[in-house]
């Protein structure tokens, strides 16, 4: 996922990407979980539907050089774990444009 901003952080345009979470136990995908809490930082939002995570940038506000936005993971049964994906700002040597990048 990447996200053009300018040299100073702000987006070029309001941009989304959306990732599926998945469960495995083992080997075998597991389906009976929720996501819960979704928090990001500012200029940053983030929203969680079904088994998606939908992570969108507008051209109002500078995001920071590093980025965390954090969701839990909930199993049947109350078991809950926390992950997060990590996004951040990259100059670009091919444009003057800056791109955010994330990893899970």
């Amino acid at each position: 996922m990447q996200f053009s901003t300018s040299a100073n952080g702000v987006p070029l345009t309001k941009q989304s990407s959306t990732s599926t979470v998945k469960v495995y136990k083992g080997s075998e995908q597991f389906r009976n979980f929720t996501l819960g809490n979704v928090i990001a930082p500012a200029g940053i939002t983030a929203t969680a539907t079904d088994n998606t995570i939908e992570i969108t940038v507008s051209p109002t506000a500078a995001i920071a050089a590093t980025n965390t936005v954090t969701f839990n993971v909930v199993i049947s049964g109350g078991a809950t774990i926390s992950k997060s994906i990590t996004v951040n700002r990259l100059i670009s040597n091919a444009s003057e444009s800056t791109v955010v990048e994330y990893t899970v």
